[in-house]
């Protein structure tokens, strides 16, 4: 019920606003257009938008080579910024290389100092005491 007294309340005011204005509008609107235009200065406001206009050309001349300017220079570091990391990058891709290129070297080295005689009889050995163990464990077996 408030509600609908608020939205009643709004509409009356609105519509007399509406009214009002209506009214004053209407009275001798005629005479106080033509003295309010007899009165401008309207040669003078042209005078004043054509400087402006000028004026307007030429800041949008400035900025837009101010932006050129700084567009130039945003690449130059992008492009430096960017070669100064591909740089960094390569170097330290050459630096893993050669770290793992040494690694495989001395890898390589150490499997060269092996001596493989000796791994062959350590297997040797290794098979013939299996054989040894193989051949008991049948003897054990038959005798039962």
């Amino acid at each position: 019920m408030e509600n609908i007294r608020k939205i009643y309340v709004i509409l009356l005011t609105v519509s007399l606003f509406l009214v009002g204005g209506t009214i004053y509008a209407k009275g001798n609107s005629s005479t106080n257009l033509f003295d309010w235009d007899k009165h401008s200065n309207l040669k003078e406001s042209d005078g004043v938008l054509s400087s402006m206009s000028k004026n307007l050309l030429t800041s949008f001349g400035k900025l837009k080579t101010v932006l050129s300017e700084s567009v130039e220079d945003f690449n130059s570091e992008i492009d430096s910024l960017l070669k100064q990391k591909t740089d960094e990058t390569k170097i330290s891709i050459k630096g893993y290389q050669n770290e793992h290129k040494n690694h495989l070297d001395k890898t390589s080295a150490e499997l060269k100092d092996v001596n493989f005689g000796d791994y062959e009889k350590n297997a040797k050995v290794e098979e013939t005491v299996e054989q040894d163990f193989l051949n008991v464990l049948q003897e054990v077996l038959n005798e039962e």
